[in-house]
C-alpha cells in the first residue's frame, strides 16, 4: 500500500510539473504573439478546421490555434455537422488558407486558442462571414478591447433581412444551441 502511495505521489508531482511547463509554454506563446502583434507582423494561415477556427503559423515555425473573435459559425467537426458548417469552413479557407494575413489579437480563450480578427487587405474576414450569412455574432462575453460588436450585430441583421446563407433556412439553429443539443 505504501509503494502504491509513493507511485501516486510521484505521478502527481510529474503531472504538476508537466502542467507548470505547459503553463509556462502558453505564457511564452502569448507574450510572443502579443509582441509580434505589436510589431505589425503577419501570420500564415495553414488551414481552417471550421468557420471560426484556424491553424496559424508564426515566424518561429510555431503552430497555434486561432479562434475568430466575435463570431460563432455553424459547426463542422467534433461537435457534429451543422447545415452551412461546410460552406462556412470552405468560405474561410478560400479567403485565408495558405496566406499571410494580419490578425488583431484580443487574448487567449479557455481552450488556449488565440482570439483574433483576421484582416485581408484591411477588411475583417470575421465580419465578412457574418455579412455572408455564414456565421452569427458571438453571444458570450467579448474579450477586453474588442469593439466591433455593434458592427457585427448590424451585419447580422442585414444578412437575416436578405436571408443570406444560414438565415435562408427556416430550421436554423444557432451553433451554441446545436452544441448543447449534440453534447456527448
Amino acid at each position: 500500500m505504501v509503494a502504491a502511495s509513493k507511485t501516486f505521489n510521484l505521478r502527481y508531482q510529474f503531472l504538476k510539473k508537466k502542467e507548470l511547463i505547459l503553463l509556462m509554454i502558453s505564457l511564452v506563446i502569448l507574450i510572443t504573439t502579443v509582441w509580434n502583434h505589436n510589431q505589425d507582423s503577419f501570420y500564415y494561415i495553414l488551414s481552417c478546421n471550421d468557420g471560426d477556427t484556424c491553424q496559424v503559423k508564426l515566424r518561429e515555425n510555431l503552430i497555434l490555434p486561432l479562434r475568430l473573435v466575435g463570431i460563432d459559425a455553424p459547426e463542422w467537426g467534433k461537435s457534429g455537422k451543422q447545415p452551412y458548417g461546410e460552406e462556412s469552413k470552405n468560405h474561410l479557407n478560400r479567403r485565408v488558407k495558405n496566406q499571410w494575413v494580419k490578425i488583431d489579437i484580443y487574448g487567449v480563450d479557455k481552450y488556449r486558442r488565440i482570439l483574433g480578427d483576421i484582416k485581408v487587405k484591411g477588411s475583417s474576414v470575421n465580419l465578412n462571414l457574418v455579412q455572408e450569412g455564414l456565421a452569427e455574432c458571438y453571444k458570450g462575453k467579448s474579450p477586453k478591447g474588442y469593439q466591433r460588436i455593434q458592427e457585427c450585430k448590424k451585419l447580422e441583421e442585414e444578412a437575416k433581412k436578405f436571408r443570406k446563407g444560414m438565415w435562408s433556412s427556416s430550421t436554423y439553429v444557432s451553433p451554441g444551441e446545436f452544441r448543447k443539443q449534440n453534447k456527448k
